[in-house]
């Protein structure tokens, strides 16, 4: 049977649709799939505990392999754009940092132009299925962006959506027979260790910009600045490559000791810890030895934090280090009695750690101390995990998330479900990030958190917030009369001058009745 050009060329375009619908529609059943797999927190038992599941994913790393390292990167001065496509109890949702067909990213119209596609496609989808009553929308929402990097042992570097769970972009880094160390991403560039070589990636692409052949062996993951990537070398140093110039004329900063922990990057500092128990600081692109060290007396095995002007830091000494940035004087060191392997995490001017010993800490981070009602540790704490409006979320010793009140300190929820495997403490906002070796990731929050909260904003604004509200003995003055002892005395000090009323006459009153500006009655 021969059709006319014109109708044969419309068939086609058809059959090219339905073939394009399918194939969407096969995804996001997959998805859809992957989503509905209960992990190590169900549905259900989050709920219970007055929590979501925001998404769940399974990375796509090699079956043999492993996650070994992952990082959440927060940018606030830089936003993205959701369009959220909405029909019945579904939802789809594409970003303009979601990468098209053409492998980069959408951008703001190109991501709207594909929601608008996707919607025609669940439109004819749901006509095809006689429920033409389902109504399909379109919303959008912006948000600073927030982006999480996994790296598994074989070298597959994934690039998700920390707010929707979407994969980004996949780049397969190095020689999968040797091992991968560990990432480390700034808000432009990611560095991935891989064997003795470091490689640089395009934060938005995943496209590797150059590679580098380090002098000794990596000791731990390396770190990005926005001028150079830093890996920590066995022999204690911190091999520097800069990105301007492709990793070419690397050059190395000196200290005792090997490291086990990603460096930290500050405004002004990289920061690097070593088992030498020292904490090295040195400024940002300077070719310069390290500013200055604090010395321990035991090693240090975990990353350094920064909050405040203040850099803190756990030895295996028992001791927690409140050091400021700028000056590198000590300001206090507080012990835990027991060898602190976790890094701190810093909250407005609170510090929370935890101990070899299972017990978890509060610390004032302006004067070394503890609160009032912390003086005693809370035994059985494994590792913390988060926070929410009033809650400490942390790992007990059984694995299970558990929620403690952070002014009283009581147990105030217990999730029940399989042990928490992995987990990255979250000091930026209020999301919970919880993984398996196998590269299952969730993503958690409060019920009513539909956004992310941004704990730094969410507290300054508190205590702007706190700043204009009136003191206690402003607000509660009892019986004591404002205006003085001599106010019950005032008849006689009128102080509109003498008895005449400031309104006018006494009898206007009368005269008011008749001439009432807003009508009778």
């Amino acid at each position: 049977m021969h059709l006319p050009s014109g109708l044969s060329t419309s068939m086609t375009h058809l059959r090219n649709f339905f073939a394009f619908a399918a194939l969407i529609a096969v995804v996001f059943v997959q998805t859809e799939s992957v989503e509905a797999q209960e992990g190590f927190l169900s549905d259900a038992n989050a709920a219970r505990a007055g929590l979501k599941v925001a998404w769940s994913t399974q990375v796509e790393i090699s079956s043999k392999a492993k996650l070994v390292d992952w990082q959440l990167v927060v940018d606030e001065n830089q936003a993205t754009t959701y369009y959220v496509i909405s029909y019945g109890s579904r939802k789809e949702v594409i970003a303009e940092t979601d990468i098209s067909a053409f492998g980069v990213p959408y951008g703001i119209e190109g991501a709207k132009q594909a929601a608008e596609d996707r919607k025609e496609i669940i439109e004819f989808a749901l006509r095809n299925d006689g429920k033409e009553d389902v109504k399909v929308e379109i919303s959008d929402y912006s948000l600073p962006r927030s982006t999480l990097f996994a790296l598994g042992a074989s070298g597959q570097v994934i690039c998700l959506d920390a707010d929707t769970g979407a994969t980004r972009w996949i780049q397969q880094v190095g020689d999968f027979r040797l091992p991968s160390i560990g990432l480390g991403a700034s808000k432009t560039h990611v560095a991935v260790a891989n064997g003795s070589t470091v490689y640089c990636l395009d934060f938005d692409t995943g496209r590797i910009l150059f590679s580098g052949q380090c002098k000794n062996g990596i000791d731990a993951s390396p770190v990005c600045s926005e001028e150079n990537v830093y890996v920590p070398l066995v022999s204690g140093r911190l091999q520097t490559f800069p990105i301007k110039g492709f990793g070419v004329e690397s050059f190395n900063l000196v200290a005792e000791g090997g490291s086990r922990a990603r460096p930290l990057i500050t405004e002004k500092h990289v920061v690097w810890t070593t088992e030498k128990g020292h904490m090295n600081v040195a400024p940002l692109g300077s070719r310069r030895t390290v500013e200055y060290r604090l010395k321990t007396s035991a090693p240090i095995v975990s990353q350094a934090a920064a909050s405040g002007g203040r850099l803190f830091v756990g030895s295996l000494d028992g001791f927690v280090y409140g050091v400021n940035e700028t000056t590198g004087q000590l300001d206090w060191d507080v012990s835990t009695g027991q060898g602190v392997l976790g890094s701190p995490v810093p909250f407005g001017n609170e510090v929370y750690v935890v101990s070899r010993a299972n017990e978890l800490y509060k610390i004032n981070a302006d004067l070394g101390t503890y609160p009032e009602g912390w003086q005693v540790p809370i035994r059985g704490v494994k590792q913390i995990a988060g926070f929410g409006v009033d809650t400490l979320y942390c790992i007990n010793i059984r694995g299970r998330l558990i929620g403690i009140d952070r002014k009283t300190r009581a147990l105030t929820k217990s999730v029940e479900g399989a042990s928490v495997e992995l987990v990255m403490p979250n000091g930026i906002t209020d999301r919970m990030f919880f993984a398996t070796s196998g590269g299952f990731i969730q993503c958690v929050h409060e019920i009513g958190s539909l956004r992310p909260r941004f704990l730094e904003t969410d507290l300054a604004l508190a205590m702007q917030e706190d700043k204009t509200k009136p003191r206690e003995d402003e607000s509660a003055m009892g019986e004591e009369n404002p205006f003085g002892d001599d106010a019950e005395d005032m008849d006689d000090d009128n102080p509109f001058g003498d008895d005449s009323n400031p309104f006018g006459d006494d009898d206007s009153s009368d005269e008011s009745d008749e001439s009432n500006p807003f009508g009778d009655g």
